[in-house]
């Protein structure tokens, strides 16, 4: 089974940005690496969290279309 992954790191933690590209390059799943742009690690920047559950939302609609179409 290959579950689709999705890795998220706030642009303003580049070691977390570093590792979760590392982390992607690993993967043999389908996988996006997603950068919030001026969030930090915990995403709690105003209006942050609105574009993480944007992405997240965007994600799960995307893998699940994706998944029906290889079944």
């Amino acid at each position: 089974m290959r579950t689709p992954v999705l890795l998220m790191a706030g642009g303003n933690d580049g070691t977390v940005v570093r590792l979760n590209q590392a982390a992607a390059e690993r993967l043999s799943a389908p996988h996006r690496v997603s950068v919030v742009n001026g969030a930090w690690y915990l995403f709690e920047e105003p209006g942050v969290l609105e574009q993480v559950t944007g992405a997240v939302s965007e994600w799960f609609v995307s893998s699940a279309v994706s998944q029906e179409a290889t079944a």
